[in-house]
């Protein structure tokens, strides 16, 4: 079985009957990267918990010698990976760039196993009034190339 492969099973195991699920696992020559998250925010704790379960884990031994393990939450510039993400994420601001190279921006409305809704809000100037329509954007995974979150500081700040 492929390394990952056991780091994956291994975290399955840990997290299973939890909110908590698995982004990612990356590995170089010297370190295993281990992405994990949960609905409402992973706590230092859980990570360190995940860390020490899969130290722990006996056929996993020999690899913690000569690779150091990492065990956070994915970044806030990181692409969105899996559906549980993209649940997390509804209703926040997001930016996805097509296979084709078109980006859609909008709020994250849905998600489902295939495909993503998001809305745009455009302005359209009138005489002497702003008028606002939505248009609902649904977009195929198969479409997807990445998404991120936009995160607008200055409405965190006002």
């Amino acid at each position: 079985m492929e390394l990952k492969d056991q780091i994956r099973q291994a975290i399955a195991e840990k997290i299973q009957g939890t909110d908590t699920f698995l982004v990612d696992v990356k590995t170089s020559y010297t370190k295993i990267a281990v992405f994990v998250d949960h609905p409402n925010g992973l706590k230092l704790e859980d990570c360190a918990e995940i860390s020490r379960f899969l130290e722990s884990k006996p056929e996993l031994l020999t690899i913690f010698e000569t690779h150091e393990l990492e065990v956070s939450s994915p970044g806030m510039d990181e692409p969105l990976k899996v559906l549980k993400q993209y649940e997390k994420r509804i209703g926040q601001e997001v930016s996805v760039l097509m296979k084709d190279g078109i980006r859609q921006n909008g709020t994250l409305k849905s998600a489902t196993e295939n495909e993503i809704v998001i809305v745009e809000t455009k302005r359209f100037k009138g005489a002497g009034k702003n008028t606002f329509q939505t248009f609902d954007h649904v977009i195929s995974f198969n479409d997807v190339k990445e998404t991120k979150v936009v995160f607008n500081f200055s409405k965190i700040l006002h």
